[in-house]
């Protein structure tokens, strides 16, 4: 037979049990009644609050960005010491300009967002500019560089062949003029377009007419730099 001690111990396990069943009932019943409502409420006054807070920020970083400006430059390579910059940005906004990472002129953009830096120097060979747009301490980011080449010598010219005042006779009616250039140069012989290879040497296969023939050669560089020469051969049929 179990003892008086065993059987409250029981009676007192069995209540403790039965009072934990009625509060686990009875929170279940608190939670559905009031609490699931409240807490997707709270869900979405939360989410409500996130959003208000994501457009707010996002409306703030975008009255924080400042839009680079850009600049228009047509050619790629020049024979004068200073050209003329043109751009666009956001109207009155103050521009700076840098050449070779040194900054060299400030204007103001117009109201119709465009600006003009004149006279601008360069240096010698290639040149990179970019510029920004400068708001109290703050700054946009730099624009797409553009890069000028400043070539104030004229190219290097030879004719090779044929030598001047050379003859030829009834064979030898179609001729080959070669020489050589400065790379990258372009070259005509007589207003015709010659095939000028990666190293500068140039050839153009000339048609003789009887008599004398001068021959023009002209070598133009991508600044605009001309080097001409002439000579003449005579051909007789």
């Amino acid at each position: 037979m179990r003892s008086r001690l065993s059987r409250s111990a029981e009676k007192k396990t069995k209540k403790q049990l039965y009072l934990s069943i009625v509060g686990i009932v009875a929170v279940i019943f608190l939670l559905f009644k009031f609490g699931i409502p409240a807490l997707v409420n709270f869900s979405l006054f939360l989410s409500s609050f996130n959003k208000s807070s994501n457009s707010t920020s996002a409306a703030d970083t975008a009255k924080n960005v400042i839009i680079p400006p850009v600049l228009n430059q047509e050619f790629t390579a020049t024979n004068s010491a200073s050209i003329n910059v043109n751009g666009t940005a956001q109207p009155n906004q103050t521009i700076q300009l840098y050449v070779n990472d040194d900054l060299v002129n400030t204007t103001e953009s117009k109201d119709d967002g465009s600006f003009h830096f004149n006279d601008v120097s360069l240096s010698q060979q290639q040149n990179t500019l970019k510029a920004r747009v400068k708001n109290n301490d703050k700054f946009s980011d730099f624009s797409d560089p553009i890069l000028i080449s400043y070539i104030s010598k004229a190219p290097d010219l030879t004719i090779d062949s044929p030598s001047d005042g050379q003859h030829f006779s009834s064979d030898q009616g179609n001729i080959q003029v070669k020489g050589k250039t400065s790379p990258d140069a372009r070259v005509t012989v007589n207003s015709f377009w010659a095939i000028v290879d990666g190293n500068g040497n140039y050839s153009y296969t000339l048609h003789l007419q009887n008599g004398d023939n001068q021959i023009d050669v002209v070598s133009t560089d991508a600044a605009g730099n001309k080097t001409e020469k002439q000579i003449k051969v005579s051909y007789s049929q």
